[in-house]
């Protein structure tokens, strides 16, 4: 009888601050090390040419936040190519 292939789980994951618009959503999916990074990318993407004005830090909201990447499928040994070109 066949053996099925050998699959492998792996996670990553870490800490930092996201940022939260007024309906609980992330408002990017970039994660800062500090509230005051999250606070600075903010306005700095408000400012980038083709926006007239940034929205008011009222409708947002820093949180810490905790951001997970997880792999599933064959296990593979160190070094070899996962299936990105």
């Amino acid at each position: 009888m066949p053996q099925a292939a050998e699959h492998k789980t792996k996670s990553v994951s870490r800490g930092g601050y996201g940022i939260l618009n007024k309906d609980g959503q992330f408002w990017s999916r970039e994660l800062y090390d500090t509230p005051e990074a999250a606070k600075a990318h903010f306005d700095a993407f408000w400012k980038s040419p083709g926006f007239q004005s940034a929205p008011a830090w009222s409708d947002y909201t820093v949180v810490k936040a905790r951001q997970t990447i997880t792999y599933r499928g064959p296990a593979v040994p160190n070094g070899e190519n996962h299936g990105d070109a």
